[in-house]
């Protein structure tokens, strides 16, 4: 007996070491500072918005979220999606929107109170992060942030490529990552593999092994990956607002009164302003005294 009491002491030992070293991201305590997050399904519930109308987010790798409301669940309801902090045109914070809410893209983020002081216990999802799906749907496997360690072999497998597992502090490094197995256009696994390059993407799929003359090792074949949504200002592109334009154009109406396009602002001495019709106004840049036209 005093032996069987002593392998469970030293068992119990064991196994609170690992969970000590194990983050423990399925309790309240244990949620990270930004997380990411994958739409799961909308609300089709009937009751007026925003208690009803958004959609339902969880947290990648993991089963089961904290929601605002200190509850965990299998994914949790929000009812819009910030971006605010991203510095994004309009019309690129609405095509991301559109995507992310039909589970075309992720999200680093946290949820918040909405604005709207009428409903303190309605949670929003603020982006500190937003990534775009190639292929437009969710992967199967686990996901993880990915990027060229810069190790150059001389031999395979090279294990080149570092991994790190969303919402989690696990870190695997792989010999390569197959983003051709997915159903992608061919151009995206390119533009793809050169994201990879220059800095990180994330990759939901499972592992598979190679083999060469330097043993065996594992890759990633993706199910879907992600890139990451920079600010792409329109120059003279279409535009809704003056936002939608980078710092060196405007928004200005085109003949006709349907559309608008980015146009430059006129410089020191250029001839603007004045009396003239929509489309062939000219505005200034800012801090600059340009000419006033006749």
């Amino acid at each position: 007996m005093k032996s069987i009491a002593l392998c469970l002491t030293s068992w119990l030992v064991i196994f609170s070491v690992v969970l000590a070293h194990e983050p423990n991201l399925d309790t309240k305590s244990g949620q990270e500072h930004s997380t990411y997050y994958l739409v799961t399904r909308p609300d089709f519930r009937k009751c007026a918005y925003p208690n009803c109308g958004g959609f339902y987010v969880k947290r990648l790798n993991r089963k089961q979220t904290l929601c605002m409301d200190g509850t965990l669940s299998e994914d949790c309801y929000v009812a819009e999606l910030d971006v605010s902090l991203l510095g994004l045109p309009d019309l690129q914070s609405q095509d991301f929107a559109a995507n992310f809410s039909t589970g075309a893209g992720l999200v680093a983020g946290n949820f918040a109170a909405l604005d709207d002081l009428k409903f303190p216990s309605v949670a929003k999802l603020v982006a500190a992060e937003a990534w775009t799906g190639a292929v437009g749907s969710a992967g199967k496997g686990s996901s993880w942030k990915v990027s060229n360690n810069g190790i150059v072999c001389i031999t395979t497998p090279c294990l080149s490529i570092d991994g790190q597992l969303l919402n989690s502090k696990k870190t695997k490094v792989f010999a390569g990552v197959d983003l051709d197995s997915t159903t992608a256009e061919k151009d995206l696994a390119a533009k793809g593999y050169e994201a990879l390059n220059k800095g990180s993407i994330i990759v939901t799929g499972k592992f598979g092994k190679v083999k060469g003359p330097a043993g065996k090792a594992q890759i990633i074949v993706a199910t879907e990956w992600y890139t990451q949504l920079s600010p792409i200002p329109a120059v003279e592109g279409s535009c809704k607002v003056d936002s939608d334009c980078d710092e060196t154009h405007w928004c200005r109406q085109l003949e006709g009164g349907e559309d608008s396009a980015c146009t430059p602002f006129m410089q020191a001495g250029d001839q603007c302003e004045g009396f003239t019709l929509p489309w062939f106004f000219e505005r200034c840049s800012p801090g600059l005294i340009c000419k006033q036209s006749d």
